[in-house]
């Protein structure tokens, strides 16, 4: 018997551009992410939690606490079933449900014997991955248990968003200074502009007319030297348009 991989979900573009605004793949370990993990195992009585992502081909493990295996591929991951729906995914024995009885976690070491998972949904309805919990013998979760998991992954969607939020901060001032470069070099712009169109209405040779421009366009650009190569039959000859 093989795995059953999940399939995609019907929002798979828009969930995986979702994810890819948090810039959070492949990241270090956060405090922040590190306390929420141990907090759920420590609320749900297991020896395992994580935050995992789901990006287009793999299980990514933002924090784990306890010996789980973390980062996998999408096709092994119990994680990507439950970015199927909205409401936390219970698997009470993964040895008789055919989507996991050959998982290498439930064959092999740790020996998961119970998963539960709930979605990470983002504010646009998008669930980009799961805070999880996990168990190598029978337990039994109640209603209570599964609010916790519900709230604990609200907790982790809502650092998302901080975190977002303050990544965007640190690049106002970079993204202010790219546009008050572009306000200074608007008049300049603007004066080419009118240099060229004023060509335009001139009677000028082809050679008359390229010399001015480069020669308007060497004063905007603050530019040393700008010269035109010249073919005249066999011959080449370079000529100055303009220069400091």
């Amino acid at each position: 018997m093989t795995m059953i991989g999940a399939p995609s979900p019907p929002d798979e573009y828009a969930r995986l551009l979702d994810l890819a605004h948090y810039e959070i793949l492949d990241t270090p370990a956060e405090d922040v992410f590190d306390r929420i993990a141990r907090l759920a195992a420590h609320l749900l009585r297991t020896p395992l939690a994580c935050i995992n992502f789901i990006d287009g081909s793999r299980q990514w493990s933002k924090a784990v606490y306890g010996p789980g295996p973390g980062s996998a591929p999408r096709h092994d991951s119990f994680c990507a079933w439950t970015i199927l729906g909205t409401d936390p995914v219970v698997i009470e024995n993964t040895r008789a449900d055919p989507r996991f009885a050959q998982h290498p976690a439930v064959t092999g070491e740790p020996h998961l014997r119970m998963y539960a998972g709930a979605p990470l949904i983002t504010p646009t309805g998008h669930c980009i991955g799961t805070l999880c919990v996990a168990d190598s013998g029978p337990h039994a979760l109640t209603a209570a248990d599964l609010q916790d998991l519900r709230d604990l992954a609200a907790l982790v969607v809502d650092e998302l968003e901080l975190r977002a939020h303050h990544l965007e901060t640190g690049r106002r001032p970079h993204t202010q200074h790219r546009r008050n470069g572009e306000v200074q070099r608007g008049p300049d712009q603007t004066w080419v502009l009118d240099g060229l169109t004023g060509l335009m209405n001139l009677e000028l040779s082809p050679e008359d007319m390229t010399l001015k421009a480069a020669a308007l366009l060497g004063n905007a650009l603050n530019a040393d030297y700008i010269g035109l190569l010249l073919f005249e039959g066999e011959e080449l000859r370079e000529e100055a348009a303009y220069q400091t």
